[in-house]
This record gives C-alpha cells, structure tokens and sequence, in this order.
C-alpha cells in the first residue's frame, strides 16, 4: 500500500471520542460525501487550490458537519476515467497538474480519493470558465478548510519564490563559471546547437569521440559520435587540460549559505503559521546583514546582485520572532515600519 493510501486510511479511521473524524478539513484536506459529474467545476477549484499552495487530498465517502465516515460505492471511483479528469484539467488549467485517482477501504467501508501534487511552475491559472466556480484568469489557493481565489500575500509569496528560483539558478551558473574561469567557459546554444566560436578538446577525450561531418552517419552503432560542423585543428598548446596546481579551492556556499530567502520562510512556517514571506524583509534585506558574511553572500552579475543565507542568519531570525513578534500584527507593523525607512533613504 502506498503512502497516500496510508494517509487517507487514517483520515477516515481516527475518531475522536464523539464519533468523528479527527482529522478535519485544512489547507490539504478536503472531505465530499459523494462524487457527481455535475460537481466537476467544485472538484476543479480544489484541485487547482492545492496545486498552488501545498498539495492535498479530496477525499470521497464522508458527510460533513460533522465530519463522519459513510464510504461510497466502489464503481463510483471506479468509473471515473483518468483520461477524463486530465481533460477537465488540461482544458481548464495551466501550466500541468499532476494528480492521482485511488480507492481504499477502512473499517468495512469504501472510500475515493484524489490526492493532487504540489505543482512545480505556479501560479496555477485558470484559462476557461466553468460553470459559476472558476473564471478564466482567476488563481485559486488552498487557505484552511476553503478554496478560494488567492489573496494579496500568498500571491506575492509565489511570485516571490519564482525570483527567488532564477536568482538561485543564475548564482550556480554564475559560481560554476566563476571557480572555472571565464577564459576555461564556453556557452552552449540550446537553440542552434553552437558553443561560442572554438573548442578545444583534451586528447584523452579526442581518443574516445567519433566526429562525423554533417549529413554523414555513425557506421558503428553505439558509437560516442558528436556532429562536426566547421573543421578540427590539432594544437598541443590549447588541449584545455587543467592541471591540479591551477585549480583554486572555493568556499562551498552551499554548505556555508545553503538558504534564499523563501527556503527560510518555508522551514520557519511550520513553526510560525502566521508569517508571509515578505515579513522577513527586515531580518535579511538590511545592509547590517548583507555586510557580514556570516549571515549573508552576495554574487553580482551586471546590475544583478544574488544573495544566499546561513543556517546562523535563519536561527537569528527564528530566536527574534520568539522573543519579540508573538502574532501577524506585530511582524507586520515591523514590515511597514523598514519598507518606510527603506523609500525614505
């Protein structure tokens, strides 16, 4: 049994001493008494909902209020078709949410379930209308026990984590280019198949590479072969080969300052339910803190600045909102309090 089915196995099995369900609906709980055809826009909205906070799970077979634990019949879940809910979901929805369809049994009863995957590009967006639940343009989010369009902070959180991703992945490329050496780096064109103007190749590698030129084939199948366009020149002078001498040791930064700023704010969420990725504004974006490198790296590209953090810094941060910011209010007064110094300087 997989995991998923454990987990709904105890959403449906854990009483409390009343008679219901322990678990109640949250932001990746839903709970629907049956599963109906003409509910497809209300099951869309959910499924959408989750994929753009955390994930979750709509489970088939339990009455609400309270929450109490009837089933369903098997050939109800049985019968929906997979092919049938991606078209819902493609027609309805992008970019792709991923999702799984499955049925198990608790205490002599049958219960459905759709248990949908935290999506990897959000937001996701509606992108047709259907019925009077979603419109096209709309994004919907999982808030604890509702679905419902996403609001100003949980919005900006999500765009936030999308910068946060592409100044983390110029950062690697821009480290890996950096400890290599920009006269060692060649840039590779995805698009027309180019790296920069010449190549060179060490002649360990030269041995093992069948080059063919354009409109030619590999004769032996299987063959390490690489297309050649232009002309090979031999020069002992330019093999590329990098001695151990040369190579400089780096500092492991993602060891030393393996955190951006949402991967902070997701450890310390758990902790903190009340806290918004912009609140940590203050603790991270001061000059005091970009100053030490205890706390804070910094890589610049152009105008571009990349910053990585220390597990220091998130414990800095975390010990501050113990002490001193016990509720939402309080750490958002600090935010509007540094975001006025900020415009004011």
């Amino acid at each position: 049994m997989s995991e998923i089915e454990n987990t709904v196995r105890q959403y449906v099995s854990k009483m409390t001493s009343d008679g219901n369900l322990y678990h109640r609906e949250s932001n990746t709980l839903e709970y629907k008494e049956s599963f109906g055809h003409k509910s497809w826009a209300t099951y869309l909205k959910c499924i959408a909902s989750f994929a753009n906070n955390k994930g979750g799970t709509i489970v088939f077979g339990v009455k609400d209020k309270p929450n109490t634990p009837i089933g369903i019949k098997q050939s109800i879940i049985q019968d929906i078709d997979p092919a049938t809910v991606t078209k819902h979901l493609q027609d309805h929805f992008d970019p792709e949410i991923n999702y799984e369809i499955g049925l198990i049994e608790a205490d002599g009863k049958w219960f459905g379930f759709f248990h949908i995957e935290e999506a990897q590009n959000k937001p996701v967006i509606c992108k047709k209308n259907a019925g009077k639940e979603i419109n096209e343009g709309d994004i919907y989010y999982r808030y604890r026990g509702r679905s419902e369009k996403i609001k100003f902070g949980e919005l900006r959180t999500i765009l936030d984590d999308i910068n946060n991703k592409k100044e983390n992945d110029w950062f690697h490329l821009l480290r890996s280019i950096s400890q290599a050496g920009t006269q060692n780096v060649q840039i590779l064109d995805l698009k027309n198949g180019k790296i920069g103007d010449n190549v060179f190749i060490d002649e360990d590698t030269m041995g093992k590479i069948r080059f063919i030129k354009e409109g030619q084939f590999s004769e032996k199948e299987g063959a390490p072969t690489l297309k050649l366009i232009g002309e090979i020149k031999g020069d002992d002078t330019k093999a590329g080969i990098i001695k151990e001498k040369e190579v400089k040791v780096y500092e492991d930064i993602d060891k030393t300052h393996p955190y951006v700023i949402s991967q902070i704010f997701t450890e310390l969420s758990q902790e903190f339910t009340y806290i918004k990725q912009y609140y940590l504004d203050p603790f991270v974006k001061t000059e005091e803190i970009k100053s030490d490198n205890t706390l804070c790296r910094s890589l610049s590209q152009g105008k571009r600045v990349f910053y990585r953090y220390s597990e220091k810094l998130k414990e800095q941060i975390r010990e501050k909102i113990l002490s001193d910011y016990p509720d939402a209010q309080s750490l958002l007064d600090l935010q509007k309090k540094y975001k006025k110094q900020k415009n004011s300087v």
